[in-house]
């Protein structure tokens, strides 16, 4: 029942989209427990419906065109989807397809330039990345108001601890609260993608919808950067990548909120 025109489904012919529509309320829904249990969520919170994927074991899987995936969101506020995936429109190995599986097309976290995980290879046994990153696997518990999301991944740099991030909703917002363990100096990127019309404010950013219109509050430099949200291979549409970057010492924590702020 979606009105978003940047999904899969949208691009089929009129007649292919009604078999599809067709197979899939013919279809048995799975077991959320086991769904989640394997990294990925859906979950309702208000007008707000956002789906969530992590990687079990954190690493991105292998063999497979495998992303930066910890972490990784999208957001719908009723039927319009305010932070999108920008997905891959292209396998080629090209700096400029490259960059749409690391985690700033993802939604996620980086610090000091350096992906959740390293990538991961079909040579590395379960031992050799304990040592990297130690034994423990992410942690993503959905709560009564949002989700909780934790991992080690960052451990393998210099002086980098645990990264750790939330989603709380309450009514028209979601506040997404971040904190990475350690110690010195170092810079963290934040990352939102969407498809939506953007325009820098003194406190962040604007986004404008179909539905109305949308702020994300931020107390840190922010970057715009024109991009694609691929729909499938070689097919996109206009997309923008909103960077909040900031430089501080460890432990770190830092907010961004994100608010619908009326209709059109």
């Amino acid at each position: 029942g979606s009105s978003d025109t940047t999904n899969w489904l949208t691009t089929l012919p009129g007649e292919r989209q009604r078999v599809v529509k067709a197979f899939l309320d013919k279809s048995s829904g799975a077991d959320k427990t086991q769904v989640q249990h394997d990294g990925l969520v859906k979950s309702d919170f208000g007008r707000w419906t956002g789906v969530w994927w992590t990687s079990p074991e954190g690493w991105p899987p292998m063999p497979g065109h495998a992303h930066q995936d910890v972490g990784s969101f999208v957001l719908w506020y009723g039927a319009e989807m305010v932070i999108c995936d920008l997905g891959r429109g292209s396998y080629k190995q090209s700096e400029e397809d490259s960059r749409f599986i690391e985690a700033s097309a993802h939604n996620g976290l980086t610090v000091d330039g350096q992906n959740p995980y390293p990538w991961n290879k079909p040579y590395y046994d379960q031992p050799f990345k304990e040592k990297i990153c130690g034994p423990d696997m992410p942690e993503i518990a959905v709560r009564e108001n949002g989700l909780d999301l934790s991992h080690d991944g960052l451990t393998r740099l210099k002086s980098v601890g645990k990264a750790s991030r939330s989603w709380r909703f309450d009514g028209s917002g979601v506040t997404l609260a971040d904190h990475v363990d350690g110690t010195g100096r170092h810079t963290i990127c934040r990352t939102l993608n969407t498809t939506l019309a953007v325009q820098k404010t003194a406190d962040g950013v604007e986004l404008q919808g179909q539905s109305g219109h949308f702020k994300v509050y931020s107390d840190t430099e922010v970057q715009l950067h024109p991009t694609t949200c691929w729909q499938q291979y070689g097919s996109g549409v206009p997309a923008t990548t909103i960077k909040f970057i900031t430089t501080g010492r460890l432990p770190w924590e830092g907010q961004l909120r994100l608010e619908f702020c009326g209709p059109n």
